[in-house]
């Protein structure tokens, strides 16, 4: 049995002629209609970006994510919230460096788990630099620093369509 959840879709940038590619995505895979509005990405020509709230099952996100992965040349993100039976959890993906998941707490942050920093620390041996390394792999520290810059150009955006399953 899945559990109700909800989240976001974040395009941070997508090329204008793949906006109907990816409305027409999101409404297959909830069985839905959605209208976004799109808004100008100022720090890349020729993309837009939109957020969309979303509301369906335990393990949707990795759905939407996987579909967007497939159009290609979108940076973007996408938010579950946790359930009783799940964590709450974010995809993030940029066309240079592919899609990152990472499991996340009530604030966010994501969660290093304790099988991800027994492995840091034994492939690090003496090497603090190397330990380093591996923990900002296990945080997605190089996903954040190219969609930071996106994220806050296109938090300005006022409207949040809802895209809500349909599925029986």
């Amino acid at each position: 049995m899945k559990h109700a959840t909800g989240g976001y879709i974040f395009i941070h940038a997508a090329p204008y002629a793949l906006c109907p590619h990816i409305v027409w995505t999101l409404q297959h895979l909830m069985q839905g209609s959605l209208i976004v509005q799109w808004s100008e990405q100022p720090l890349q020509a020729g993309t837009v970006a939109t957020t969309i709230q979303w509301q369906g099952d335990q393990g949707d996100s990795a759905r939407f994510a996987s579909a967007l992965f497939t159009i290609g040349n979108i940076f973007f993100e996408v938010t579950e919230n946790a359930t009783a039976t799940s964590d709450a959890s974010r995809f993030m993906h940029t066309p240079s460096l592919g899609i990152f998941h990472a499991h996340t707490d009530i604030a966010g942050n994501f969660v290093v788990t304790e099988e991800q920093i027994k492995h840091a620390y034994e492939q690090a041996g003496d090497d603090p630099q190397l330990l380093l390394h591996h923990f900002e792999v296990a945080l997605g520290q190089a996903w954040d620093l190219e969609l930071e810059p996106l994220r806050s150009a296109a938090s300005t955006l006022s409207s949040v369509p809802l895209l809500r399953s349909h599925r029986a």
